[in-house]
């Protein structure tokens, strides 16, 4: 029927506009872990072209052992238990790094064959910075009340000094 296979290549227009237009980093692999499909956020974050990233390994976004987990470690977990969250850092082909909040998963056909597995991840650094920066003024207002304190402990094991000339 013509009608339903309109329907279907509408939905598969739609769904595809979903994953292009959302701010959302998204990437597709297949079971070895090669890229198959990338969203324009994707893109635009790492600053590669789509054809730059399809048919490469995830390492090819970047990572930082010392502040994230490895593409390697992803994979293995994400294989293992269906599904990993955690934080990965991303570096751009100019060299920014992202901190980003990845979810990824298994992606299954209806009989629960594992077809592919799919990322999802949020770019979180300006929130990792706004709470570096609060973590810090938290200290300094600490060691200057720790200060404040002393100060004061001092100043009340004074005996009060009466100056020549003073009531």
């Amino acid at each position: 029927d013509i009608t339903n296979r309109k329907l279907a290549e509408q939905q598969l227009e739609l769904q595809g506009k979903l994953f292009d237009q959302t701010s959302d980093r998204v990437v597709v692999t297949d079971m070895d872990a090669t890229i198959r499909f990338v969203n324009q956020a994707q893109c635009r974050a790492v600053k590669r072209q789509r054809d730059e990233l399809i048919g490469k390994k995830p390492d090819v976004l970047g990572e930082d052992t010392q502040r994230g987990a490895t593409q390697q470690q992803i994979l293995n977990a994400t294989l293992a238990h269906g599904e990993w969250r955690g934080e990965v850092i991303n570096i751009a082909a100019d060299g920014a790094e992202a901190v980003v909040d990845l979810r990824t998963f298994v992606v299954r056909d209806a009989s629960g064959k594992a077809l592919a597995l799919a990322g999802i991840g949020t770019d979180i650094t300006a929130k990792k910075m706004a709470e570096t920066e609060l973590s810090q003024s938290q200290e300094k207002l600490r060691e200057l009340y720790h200060q404040l304190q002393n100060a004061l402990a001092l100043e009340e094991n004074q005996p009060y000094k009466k100056f020549a000339g003073t009531c």
